[in-house]
């Protein structure tokens, strides 16, 4: 499991960079796909955020997991972004939701139709 996630990571950062690569310059492709990704997967670098340990802490005693929580906040607040900002940087979140949608309702039929 501890290189499974990694590499996923990467892998998601790689597709997602090149799709952004298309269509803005090389160094926000670059910026935009890593925010994505980190988002996407959590693993948030607290420390690159400029966020102190005493915070950290205190998140950890008022909430279960508060990378969790925090990446379903960002997400959820991207993916309502993507859908008034039309910055092509948002087409990730977009198609995240639709993903995340389809697959729920699929399964949700499946679910039904198997156990009545």
């Amino acid at each position: 499991m501890e290189k499974i996630i990694p590499a996923y990571k990467i892998e998601t950062w790689k597709n997602t960079y090149n799709t952004y690569k298309t269509y803005m310059p090389d160094n926000l492709a670059r910026k935009r796909a890593a925010e994505f990704t980190n988002n996407l997967l959590g693993g948030l670098n607290y420390d690159e955020m400029g966020r102190s340990a005493e915070v950290r802490n205190v998140m950890k005693f008022l909430l279960l997991a508060p990378d969790w929580f925090e990446t379903n906040l960002t997400i959820l607040k991207r993916v309502g972004q993507s859908f008034w900002d039309r910055d092509k940087s948002f087409r990730a979140y977009r198609r995240f939701a639709v993903n995340f949608l389809g697959s729920y309702v699929f399964f949700n039929a499946i679910n039904k139709a198997l156990s009545g």
